[in-house]
């Protein structure tokens, strides 16, 4: 009998765009952003994963419409093998877990395994630095680099100042949300209420 993840199971009950985000550091923060925004132009959207409802226990209860920001840690990555991720957020890596993962590498590996389930033409949203120390890790075909115009990055850093989000968080979750048409003035407002 073959073994299938949590999440994969809950995979098989579900229609809804599903968003990923992963890192070390900042997960939770950058779904609940991801989550507001979405929410506050009326796309309703779940937090769901690591920070609360588990994705099972939400396809018990299943609203096709909304969409889902999966905060997924490098256990559950591991283990996933379907391909039902849109865009999604590689936030950082650094060491974590070792008492399960013995060298640094392999926990790489398990956060970098985000980019095997997207869907088809779907992209992993990375920063400069995150692929410029891991890219033989990467499927180039699959990442995008986290590329924001002057403007967009003063604004983001105006946001950091003034709503104590960290930069990482706000562009990752920028990227995502300009990826579903909801561009800068728009994102500076929904972030200011």
């Amino acid at each position: 009998m073959p073994f299938i993840s949590e999440v994969d199971l809950a995979f098989s009950y579900l229609d809804n765009e599903c968003i990923g985000v992963t890192g070390t550091n900042g997960k939770t923060t950058t779904v609940t952003l991801l989550t507001h925004l979405f929410n506050f132009f009326n796309k309703r959207a779940y937090a769901l994963g690591n920070i609360g409802t588990s994705l099972s226990a939400f396809a018990k209860r299943a609203d096709s419409k909304g969409i889902l920001i999966l905060e997924l840690s490098s256990f559950q990555l591991e283990l996933m093998r379907k391909k039902r991720l849109s865009s999604s957020v590689l936030l950082n890596i650094s060491a974590d877990h070792q008492e399960r993962y013995k060298v640094f590498e392999d926990y790489v590996k398990a956060k970098i395994r985000l980019q095997n389930c997207l869907r088809k033409g779907e992209k992993l949203f990375i920063s400069k630095n995150l692929y410029d120390r891991y890219s033989r890790f990467f499927d180039k075909d699959k990442i995008r680099i986290i590329d924001l115009a002057e403007e967009e990055r003063e604004a983001l850093k105006e946001l950091e100042k003034i709503k104590m989000i960290p930069f990482e968080s706000l562009s990752s979750a920028y990227m995502i949300a300009r990826e579903n048409r909801i561009f800068l003035k728009d994102f500076e407002k929904a972030c200011s209420v």
